[in-house]
């Protein structure tokens, strides 16, 4: 008998914890789903707040972590993100791959590249055949000037994804940048056949034509780019350094003053003010 009543106890304790843990999953879905409405309207401050409340429900909920995670990035808080990231990656370390793409995401806007990689390791480690976490590692090698890894990254991604116009975008601009200009103009074909409204694409063409001494070609794009986007400083600078070379001092002195009232110092340094310096005197 006694036997008996010992089990029949065990039995109902396991009733009352399974029904307890039940019920504390269920008031923390709860606030998770009320913070996920104030998600939704971007009121990021008070969906933390319920996310915070889910948490002192359960302590080990993941979710909650990672919703707060999104909330700070949102607000722009990329170390908090940081942190409830890692809080969520701890709890959950392998089901769910985004927890490492937006970290790797707010480490590469801190310019720690070096956490970056190893969180886009991790996610290649998890989701191998996403040609979009190849392209992230790349412009992380991009950004550590480690430009032969870089491409190594974004022709994995091109041999997971042929129509990926980031990815030729993205591999044309370190072409460009070690000056492979031919190389260059073959990735930004490839990514215009895919997208032919991409501004930066034209631009970065016109960029490797220029570069070519192809000023009829580069003029052209440089067109194309400006009308897709009127506000791109740098095109203008790339048009104005095109006039230049053909001789119309006014029409070139007229795009590096247009240059710099789009705020082309700011962005990419003095070189537009040198040259009208030297040439539209």
């Amino acid at each position: 008998m006694k036997n008996f009543s010992h089990k029949l106890f065990i039995i109902l304790l396991g009733i009352i914890l399974i029904f307890s843990s039940s019920s504390c999953r269920n008031r923390d879905n709860k606030m998770i789903a009320r913070g996920n409405i104030e998600f939704g309207k971007k009121n990021y401050e008070e969906a933390i707040n319920y996310y915070k409340r889910a948490l002192e429900i359960n302590p080990n909920s993941w979710e909650a972590f990672y919703d707060i995670a999104l909330c700070k990035g949102n607000l722009g808080n990329d170390s908090g993100a940081i942190n409830d990231y890692t809080s969520a990656a701890k709890i959950n370390p392998t089901d769910n791959v985004n927890i490492y793409i937006n970290r790797a995401g707010h480490y590469v806007r801190l310019k720690k590249y070096n956490e970056a990689i190893q969180d886009y390791n991790k996610s290649i480690e998890m989701n191998p055949s996403n040609p979009d976490i190849y392209i992230s590692l790349g412009t992380v090698y991009r950004d550590k000037e480690d430009y032969e890894k870089a491409i190594t990254f974004l022709s994995k991604s091109i041999e997971l994804n042929a129509k990926s116009k980031d990815a030729f975008s993205e591999r044309g601009y370190i072409y460009l940048k070690t000056e492979k200009y031919q190389e260059a103009i073959n990735d930004f074909d490839l990514g215009l056949k895919i997208d032919s409204t991409d501004a930066i694409i034209f631009n970065n063409r016109a960029f490797a034509k220029f570069n070519l001494k192809d000023f009829e070609g580069a003029l052209l794009d440089v067109n194309k780019s400006i009308n897709l986007d009127p506000k791109n400083s740098f095109a203008y600078k790339v048009r104005g350094s095109i006039y230049l070379e053909k001789k119309d001092n006014i029409n070139s002195c007229k795009d590096f003053n247009k240059s710099l009232e789009l705020g082309y110092t700011k962005e990419f340094g003095n070189d537009v003010q040198e040259l009208l310096e030297k040439n539209c005197k």
